[in-house]
């Protein structure tokens, strides 16, 4: 990626950006902190984030659709929110986040996680859905690897 193991600690993506080519920030072992004031960007790209080992949190435009494979694969996430308008999660799009705890999605839009997309999570993240939806996403999130102690509850 364009910045590989850079020494890289804080991006902010501009309000025209529209796109992200995938590997851009892989392994940016130093990445602390992403800010997005594009709200045109609809894709978070493969491995975009992968083994960015200090990125705890990130807020994602609201207006992206699809996450795709290893996007945030071994980052150190702790907590992600997943826009409303998510329908798409890739293989092993949060595999290995060792450190996270807390996954909220805002939306009922979600109808494809791959392959081991949380696989290697801890067994003690919780995971919020919307209402009428914690069956649904537990079968979902379940066949994609998640641990079955991984507590689902709905808002």
């Amino acid at each position: 990626g364009a910045f590989y193991e850079s020494g890289l600690t804080n991006i902010t993506i501009p309000k025209k950006v529209t796109t992200i080519e995938k590997e851009v920030f892989y392994h940016c072992t130093s990445l602390k902190k992403v800010t997005f004031e594009t709200q045109k960007l609809k894709t978070i790209s493969s491995s975009l984030f992968e083994g960015c080992k200090k990125l705890k949190t990130i807020t994602l435009p609201g207006n992206v659709t699809k996450i795709e494979e290893k996007a945030f694969k071994e980052s150190g996430l702790t907590s992600i929110t997943i826009p409303e308008k998510v329908t798409s999660i890739g293989n092993e799009a949060f595999a290995d986040c060792r450190s996270l705890k807390n996954i909220v999605f805002e939306g009922e839009q979600v109808e494809v996680i791959g392959s081991d997309a949380c696989k290697g999570i801890p067994a003690d993240c919780v995971i919020t859905v919307p209402a009428g939806q914690g069956e649904r996403m537990k079968a979902l999130l379940t066949a994609s690897g998640l641990p079955e102690s991984v507590t689902v509850t709905e808002q």
